[in-house]
């Protein structure tokens, strides 16, 4: 079993960076592109990503009740996976609609419309990253280095798309860099603690 020390956290820190921050930042410069896309084009690539959030949805769903129906049946695996989706679920509307309150504070601060969505949107898009960061830490964790290479390679290519979902709701805004950045770190960063917690 590894032992946690500096160089364990170090290397999973990068892990997690390389895999969650920097793919889904580097999907946030989409966003010259979106903001030039017409009526049409942006229904487009909104489509796009809510496909591919419906399909993340139904991936980790099926994933979820495949894992939970091999656990031991005193941690009741089905049920454990049930309140963790209804809890995740009720913890975003929580936060939508507090912010949804704040909505005049937000937009004196940030001057955008679609600042609320984005967030909300990079919220969920860091929790799912998060699982990510456990699946690498423990493929690491149990010696399963080809796995974790290949998860590695997998998340990164599908967390390039994910910058896209994030600024489609920015797409008549202008936006600095610096608040691409909080939305990137706000996303990606989850990946860190969960190679962390799942090493």
């Amino acid at each position: 079993t590894p032992q946690p020390d500096t160089r364990y956290f170090m290397v999973f820190a990068l892990i997690g960076l390389y895999v969650g921050v920097l793919p889904v930042t580097l999907g946030l410069l989409w966003f010259p592109v979106i903001s030039k896309l017409g009526r049409k084009g942006l229904d487009f690539v909104i489509a796009l990503t809510i496909g591919l959030l419906v399909f993340l949805i139904i991936e980790t769903t099926q994933e979820g009740l495949e894992t939970a129906s091999i656990v031991p049946a005193s941690l009741q695996g089905i049920a454990l996976f049930s309140c963790v989706t209804i809890t995740s679920f009720l913890s975003l509307e929580t936060i939508g609609s507090f912010l949804s309150k704040k909505r005049q504070l937000v937009r004196e601060l940030h001057n955008k419309q679609g600042w609320v969505l984005a967030v909300l949107i990079s919220i969920g898009i860091g929790l799912h990253n998060f699982g990510e960061g456990l699946a690498i830490g423990a493929a690491f964790a149990l010696g399963e280095a080809s796995l974790g290479t290949a998860l590695i390679i997998g998340f990164t290519l599908h967390n390039t798309t994910e910058g896209i979902a994030i600024v489609s709701p920015l797409a008549k805004n202008s936006v600095r860099v610096r608040d691409l950045a909080q939305l990137g770190i706000i996303g990606g960063a989850p990946t860190i603690a969960g190679a962390w917690l799942g090493g």
